[in-house]
């Protein structure tokens, strides 16, 4: 799959959805980033159309209201240059403990926020 693909797909489904989530867990997290986010109370009592992109299965995930794609290491990759080459929508976000991606996360590192208050803002925004 082309990187021209992958950005026509993203912008297909921004037309679809509220908000679309990439996220993008470290190589030795095994998807807990995803599966927290999945599972937060936050996501469970959006009305927001939700997309959540991840490279990384998630158990359980059959049983909500959200649409969870699980996409090649590969893919993941292309998002994570489009993301970087153009700013086609502010319902479009990288969500990640790099410090590439300057995310809310660094609060929670930090202690003056809690996950659940990151992932409520996140979905408020």
């Amino acid at each position: 799959m082309d990187q021209m693909l992958i950005a026509e797909r993203l912008s297909s489904s921004l037309e679809r959805f509220d908000r679309i989530f990439a996220i993008m867990d470290q190589e030795e997290d095994t998807g807990k980033l995803a599966y927290d986010f999945c599972s937060s109370k936050a996501l469970q009592e959006t009305t927001k159309r939700i997309l959540i992109l991840s490279d990384k299965g998630i158990p359980g995930i059959k049983d909500w209201n959200h649409q969870f794609q699980r996409l090649h290491e590969k893919e993941m990759d292309m998002i994570r240059r489009i993301y970087f080459m153009y700013e086609f929508s502010d319902r479009f976000q990288i969500l990640s403990y790099n410090p590439q991606y300057g995310s809310l996360l660094n609060y929670v590192k930090s202690g003056d926020m809690t996950m659940e208050a990151v992932f409520q803002s996140l979905l408020e925004a």
